[in-house]
């Protein structure tokens, strides 16, 4: 249960957290796990097992952006340029997006969409007159 809620908090503060392979991670490190959890038990200090995970979750992290960096170039540059297009100009369009680009309108829709649903950008008001924020939660690993 406690893992349950560790993925859920983490995915809610930060989408990046969303797909965290904890339970792989914990398998991974099966024997430091357990040996974390009785030191804090027996010291009765929490701050034990977190600093274990938080090395776990770095490490995972690191390993998700060495993979990414290497993976698909073509795909983190084109979301790069579209970020960079609405910081310069958050009024811009769909349409004007993918021309910048010499991108079709799908194309640009579906990398928006993902950034979206990521919590990176938002849109504020209508596709037409509304204009693009980038969240909170933009950071970007």
């Amino acid at each position: 249960m406690g893992r349950l809620w560790q993925s859920k908090i983490l995915a809610e503060w930060n989408g990046v957290f969303e797909n965290l392979p904890v339970e792989n991670m914990i398998w991974e490190n099966q024997a430091e796990y357990y040996r974390a959890i009785a030191q804090s038990t027996q010291n009765t200090d929490s701050g034990i097992f977190v600093e274990f995970m938080l090395g776990l979750i770095l490490k995972a992290l690191r390993s998700h952006v060495e993979q990414n960096d290497t993976v698909n170039d073509t795909v983190n540059d084109t979301v790069t340029s579209i970020l960079n297009l609405i910081k310069e100009n958050p009024l811009i369009s769909y349409d004007e997006i993918a021309k910048a680009l010499g991108k079709s309108r799908p194309t640009v829709s579906r990398k928006i969409a993902e950034l979206k649903k990521q919590g990176i950008i938002e849109r504020v008001g209508s596709d037409k007159n509304g204009s693009w924020h980038l969240t909170p939660n933009s950071v970007v690993f």
